[in-house]
């Protein structure tokens, strides 16, 4: 190797070791990003078992939008987190709110056996919903969505 091609190979070596270190550090931030937003849904959770369904509300909106920013678009930590809003916007009967929060989560859990148990979470939640607002209809069906559900082998045992 000559001189001149050490320093090209050096420079490039030093490109990519700090563009390892950009890509490490990105990571490092996501990481603690999400690890706030699982307190900040620790907290939104802690707050509805108390009747602050207002803080509540801010917190889990907080969790779901930094979710939203570090994750990919069907993640299930987003469907988790517009299922947990949902909830929290259903007990102070904000029902179109939580409605829509469910309908997006179960959007998120719409595919795969593997997220079976989420979306009958989500479905439970639904359908408690449309007999509150006794919309007996719509309550029958996503019931018996959720039980098909517990018809699919092996989908959801728990």
């Amino acid at each position: 190797m000559t001189n001149g091609n050490f320093w090209i190979v050096a420079a490039l070596a030093a490109l990519f070791i700090v563009r390892a270190d950009i890509v490490w550090a990105e990571a490092a931030g996501n990481h603690s990003e999400l690890a706030r937003a699982d307190v900040l849904v620790k907290q939104g959770s802690d707050k509805q078992k108390v009747g602050a369904y207002a803080e509540s509300e801010r917190l889990l909106r907080e969790a779901l939008a930094v979710r939203s920013r570090f994750l990919p678009p069907g993640d299930t930590q987003i469907g988790q987190a517009l299922n947990d809003l949902g909830v929290a916007l259903f007990h102070p009967s904000r029902f179109e709110e939580a409605e829509s929060m469910y309908k997006q989560a179960l959007d998120v859990f719409a595919k795969g056996a593997a997220r079976a148990p989420e979306r009958a979470g989500v479905l439970g939640n639904l359908g408690s919903l449309y007999r509150e607002r006794r919309n007996f209809d719509a309550a029958e069906r996503v019931y018996g969505e959720l039980f098909a559900l517990f018809q699919e082998p092996g989908a959801v045992h728990e």
